[in-house]
């Protein structure tokens, strides 16, 4: 009984802390006109679930601020640069598939698949910018390369978001407007830590070979 409560209320603290997550997402997202809020909250975000997952303790509402402010430029800049890529994809696939040569084919195929990949990356990518301190060129090869050098968790993380988010938009659709964006985002940073997780072991596994 007691082991069940203590499940219940670990249920409800993550419920509520996702909540407020999710309240200061909007709310920031709006503060900075959407256009120019949805980036920075969105690395925000990031950066306090894996404070959250670390075990750390925290004023949501300070440490959410903290991160918006302090990367408001960076985080634009790379979340349009991604976003463009993503764009350049889909045309580049929308006009190939409209052909009917053998060769158009192949090529929208080729395209799909990048697009799918490079969805993947911009879903990572303020993992990546929070978990290491680099440039945003350096931060920008590294979101690139990663669902190609993490194929099985890339593969994964599609699978879980998927089912997360139909589960709460289709099934519980209420629930959306509470854990519609942190919920997916908690599962996001869970899953890319562990990816980083086994890299860093490997790392440290070849250097003493």
């Amino acid at each position: 009984m007691k082991n069940l409560q203590e499940i219940l209320n670990s249920l409800f603290n993550w419920i509520y802390r996702l909540m407020i997550a999710n309240f200061l997402w909007v709310f920031f997202s709006l503060y900075g006109f959407i256009l120019a809020g949805v980036f920075p909250s969105t690395s925000a975000l990031f950066a306090i679930c894996r404070k959250w997952l670390k075990g750390e303790e925290f004023n949501i509402y300070k440490t959410f601020k903290y991160y918006y402010e302090k990367d408001f430029k960076n985080t634009n800049i790379l979340g349009y640069a991604m976003l463009c890529i993503i764009i350049i994809l889909m045309l580049d696939y929308m006009y190939f598939s409209a052909g009917s040569s053998v060769f158009d084919l192949y090529m929208s195929y080729l395209f799909i698949f990048l697009f799918i990949f490079m969805l993947i990356s911009f879903t990572v990518m303020y993992f990546i910018y929070n978990h290491y301190e680099l440039s945003l060129k350096d931060n920008l090869k590294f979101i690139l390369i990663y669902p190609f050098s993490n194929l099985i968790m890339s593969v994964v993380l599609a699978v879980l978001l998927f089912i997360v988010m139909y589960f709460i938009y289709v099934y519980i659709p209420p629930f959306s407007m509470f854990l519609g964006i942190s919920l997916p985002i908690l599962v996001t940073v869970y899953i890319t830590n562990i990816s980083f997780n086994s890299i860093t072991k490997k790392q440290i596994s070849l250097s003493y070979q």
